[in-house]
C-alpha cells in the first residue's frame, strides 16, 4: 500500500511569466483526509456565493466562482486556507526556473533533448527532492504523484508522462503517475495554492505595510510552508543553469 501522496501544479509556463513553477506538497493519507475536511468546511462558508473549488488567481482577482466575495471576504478565504496548511504535517516541495535565463542560458543540444522546456527541468528537480525527502523522512516509501490536469497545457502534460515513463530510475521513488481536476481533488487545490503564491512572491520581492489588500501575497505563503518549511526545492538563475547543466555533461544527473 502507497502511504505517501504528493500533489502538484504549475505557474507561469506561458512565455510572458517570470519564473515556470512547478509546486505542491506531500503528505501522509491520513493528513490529507484532515487537510481536505478542514478546506472543504472553510470553502462552504462562501457557497451561497458560489464558491465550490478553490483557485488562487480567480480568488484574488474575485472573478469566476469568486466574484461573489469582495476583497475583505477574498482575502480573508486566503488566509484560512493557509492557515489549515500552517497547522498540518504538509511538506512544500517546488522548483522554479527564471524562464530569460533559460532563455539565455541554454543552448547545449543534449541538455535540451533531455529537457526541451523549463518544466521539464522542473520536474526533475522535484523527483530529486522527492527522494530525498522520502529516504530521509519515510524510510524510502514510494510517493504517489497527481499533477493538475490543466487543458490548455494538455502538451506538457502529455510530455511529463512521456519523460517519466522513460526514467527508469523514477520507479524507485515513485508509484504511479496520475493527473487530476483541482475541482474533483482538495489537494490540488492547496498545489494551486502554493505555485500560485511562490510565483507572486517571486513578482513582488518586497511589500508595503501588512494590510487586507497585500494580505494574500504575504502570510499567505508563510503560513502555507511554516510547518515543514520550503527546504526541500530551489531554483535556477542563469548560473544555477549553467552549474547544472555542466554536472548533467559529465555525471547524467542534475544534482
Amino acid at each position: 500500500m502507497f502511504m505517501l501522496n504528493a500533489y502538484f501544479d504549475e505557474s507561469g509556463i506561458d512565455t510572458k511569466s517570470l519564473i515556470t513553477v512547478l509546486a505542491g506538497y506531500v503528505a501522509t493519507k491520513e493528513v490529507w483526509v484532515a487537510v481536505e475536511a478542514k478546506w472543504q468546511a472553510e470553502l462552504a462558508i462562501y457557497s451561497d456565493k458560489g464558491v465550490r473549488t478553490f483557485h488562487m488567481t480567480n480568488c484574488i482577482a474575485q472573478t469566476g466562482e469568486f466574484a461573489g466575495l469582495d476583497t475583505f471576504f477574498s482575502r480573508a478565504l486566503i488566509y484560512s486556507l493557509s492557515e489549515i496548511l500552517r497547522d498540518h504535517d504538509v511538506q512544500a516541495i517546488w522548483s522554479m526556473v527564471i524562464n530569460e535565463d533559460w532563455t539565455a542560458a541554454v543552448t547545449d543540444v543534449g541538455f535540451l533533448a533531455r529537457f526541451p522546456k523549463p518544466l521539464d527541468l522542473c520536474f526533475e528537480h522535484v523527483v530529486q527532492q522527492l527522494w530525498g525527502w522520502s529516504s530521509k523522512k519515510a524510510a524510502g516509501e514510494l510517493v504517489v504523484p497527481m499533477f493538475a490536469y490543466q487543458p490548455e497545457y494538455h502538451a506538457r502534460m502529455s510530455e511529463i508522462g512521456r519523460v517519466y515513463g522513460a526514467q527508469d530510475w523514477y520507479r524507485r521513488v515513485l508509484g504511479p503517475i496520475a493527473f487530476g481536476f483541482p475541482s474533483q481533488n482538495v489537494p490540488l487545490q492547496t498545489a494551486d495554492f502554493v505555485a500560485h503564491q511562490i510565483n507572486k512572491e517571486w513578482e513582488h520581492r518586497e511589500y508595503d505595510e501588512l494590510t487586507l489588500q497585500n494580505m494574500g501575497r504575504t502570510l499567505a505563503l508563510s503560513n502555507a510552508t511554516a510547518f515543514n518549511g520550503m527546504h526541500v526545492g530551489g531554483g535556477f538563475d542563469a548560473r544555477a543553469l549553467l552549474l547544472t547543466i555542466d554536472r548533467f555533461k559529465k555525471t547524467g544527473s542534475i544534482i
